[in-house]
């Protein structure tokens, strides 16, 4: 499943990179090339691809301390590049599991699991994997509470979170609009025959009764004619009902139709923030932040560049991503440039004087690490790698000053300088990786429509007949009263009425409480569209899809919970007006 994974990621380096050879400090126009890689990070990257092999070389064969070894060299060796997720991987590793869980081997595929948990910790497609091979294995309760446990982790992948939110704005919508809907037939239930009723009598005065009543029926079901008629049904009976509705049912109708003049607007400003929580710099900004290494990010985060070209943030994050790889020149350059863009950038001046603290370049990098002190005195790193600085030059009565400024900002700043020598006491700031934020905002503002965006198909003539029918609805609604007054409201009784007492909202609408009505409609609705969440709304780049039964089975319960409840209080109640 990965063999093209790290293949493909060299390939895009040596597509990116023409050279390997060291770059010249005085070659600028490196910060502007595409990503490049020296050999010894296409050597981590490599390694890491015969890792994943080994690894499964050893599930293959059933070794699981083989495997585990394997696990830990993958892990070490993307910690060599920064890293320390590898959610591609992963994900390999739960479609091993998940495989031989099916073929019966669910021993070796529990302990694939816990290493996939390893190898990205919270993921919630690992508790996902490991509901399917508690499915195999029969423990149905192990397997929806692994499920659940799945659902419950959206929150440590900011990706997921955020499509499952926009995802829930466009489930809300479909469940007010689909029940307004059933709210018109409720409404039509309760007022229909007044209505029916009221517009044969208007025709009879110049026609026969039967006539009129077959007149009343056409002007009923006219929309039926118009496309897309499923939609202009409902808004043509709300318009012929209001005069028999009450100030509770004209609300419920306002709202509902509110709610239908702003979905345009709330998804064209959602298509903006999905496509770029979708899009590849964003993808690398966020994923670098988190520290998880995929096939596609080198490329990615070129792509950052080139959508942003002139966003400090943008050359932040490379730069901060060619520290991590161990190219320190690209990086030096790279850090520079956001020093021209933005002087007053602690992490830049710190990450420049650790440049020349490392070459021994003391004058230069005393330079940038006291003017990141300068800048932000609470941050400490500057700090610390001067008195490193002074301490390993023997300038004693520097680093004391140091020491003094330090212990006066926060007195147990200094507590673990003292236990760290060398390399470890000199601090890198990857304050970069911190700006993903700053990148989605800066990506929306220079957004433009592409494949997210929803075609919308636009008629003329369709629009003319739906505004017609409409018109004609308009009409009818205010004549009616000047004929009929406020029509005909009898409470329904008898057996046969009973029987339909269980429906949710009839009761309350006969009652005239249109909200109580609403939210008894909206309820069940809003259950059955939960397991189309993905359906309705966008979907979710899973690495091992979970599935809708969990979903179902909670919503069936919770709506045979419903549907029970309401029986019981119905028979309590003698009527059931719920």
């Amino acid at each position: 499943m990965l063999l093209a994974l790290w293949p493909v990621l060299a390939a895009t380096a040596l597509e990116a990179t023409a050279q390997e050879a060291a770059v010249p400090a005085s070659a600028p126009a490196v910060a502007d090339a595409a990503v490049p890689l020296t050999s010894a990070v296409k050597s981590t990257l490599a390694a890491i691809q015969d890792n994943w092999l080994q690894w499964d070389s050893a599930f293959q064969r059933g070794e699981e301390g083989s495997a585990g070894i394997s696990i830990d060299d993958l892990l070490q060796t993307a910690g060599e590049l920064g890293m320390s997720r590898l959610p591609e991987v992963c994900s390999a590793v739960l479609a091993r599991a998940t495989i031989s869980a099916a073929d019966g081997g669910t021993p070796r595929a529990r302990w694939a699991l816990d290493m996939a948990e390893r190898l990205d910790p919270g993921r919630p497609e690992v508790e996902f994997a490991r509901a399917a091979v508690a499915r195999h294995e029969g423990r149905y309760a192990a397997m929806l509470w692994s499920e659940l446990v799945g659902y419950t982790r959206l929150g440590s992948v900011p990706l997921f979170w955020r499509l499952t939110v926009e995802n829930l704005l466009i489930w809300a919508i479909a469940a007010v609009v689909v029940s307004g809907a059933l709210f018109v037939a409720l409404q039509l239930a309760v007022h229909g025959a007044s209505l029916i009723d009221d517009i044969a009598e208007i025709v009879s005065r110049k026609r026969t009764i039967t006539t009129a009543y077959l007149a009343a029926l056409v002007v009923f079901i006219l929309p039926v004619l118009v496309p897309a008629a499923w939609v202009v049904l409902p808004l043509y009976w709300a318009i012929l009902l209001l005069p028999y509705a009450r100030p509770s049912e004209r609300a419920v109708i306002a709202t509902v139709v509110a709610v239908l003049i702003a979905t345009p607007f709330l998804l064209k400003a959602q298509t903006r923030r999905v496509a770029v929580e979708l899009s590849p710099p964003m993808d690398a900004a966020r994923s670098l932040g988190e520290r998880r290494l995929y096939g596609g990010l080198i490329k990615d985060v070129e792509a950052v560049r080139s959508q942003l070209p002139d966003s400090p943030a943008a050359v932040h994050v490379l730069a901060d991503l060619q520290q991590d790889l161990g190219q320190i020149e690209h990086a030096r350059l790279l850090y520079q440039r956001v020093i021209d863009m933005e002087p007053l950038n602690v992490a830049a001046h710190n990450n420049v004087g650790v440049y020349y603290l490392r070459r021994r370049e003391t004058s230069q990098a005393i330079d940038h690490l006291e003017k990141a002190a300068s800048i932000d005195e609470n941050r400490l790193e500057p700090h610390r790698n001067l008195w490193s600085l002074y301490r390993d030059y023997l300038a004693f009565e520097e680093a004391e000053q140091v020491l003094a400024r330090v212990r006066a900002l926060a007195p147990n700043g200094v507590a673990n300088w003292f236990t760290e020598e060398g390399p470890a006491a000199i601090v890198v700031m990857r304050d970069g990786y911190e700006r993903a934020p700053e990148i989605r905002k800066l990506l929306r503002a220079s957004w433009k429509p592409g494949s997210l965006e929803p075609a919308a198909s636009f008629s003329i003539g369709r629009t003319v007949a739906v505004a017609a029918f409409l018109a004609i609805a308009v009409v009818i609604a205010v004549l009616l009263p000047r004929f009929r007054g406020t029509g005909r409201r009898t409470r329904r009784s008898g057996p046969g009425w009973r029987a339909l007492a269980w429906v949710p909202g009839l009761g309350s609408m006969e009652e005239g409480r249109g909200w109580r009505a609403f939210l008894a409609v909206l309820v069940p609705v809003s259950v059955l569209l939960l397991p189309r969440l993905t359906t309705l709304g966008y979907r979710i780049p899973w690495g091992f899809n979970p599935g809708t039964a969990t979903i179902w089975v909670v919503g069936a319960l919770f709506l045979l919970f419903y549907l029970v409840r309401r029986w019981l209080r119905a028979r309590s109640e003698g009527a059931g007006v719920v």
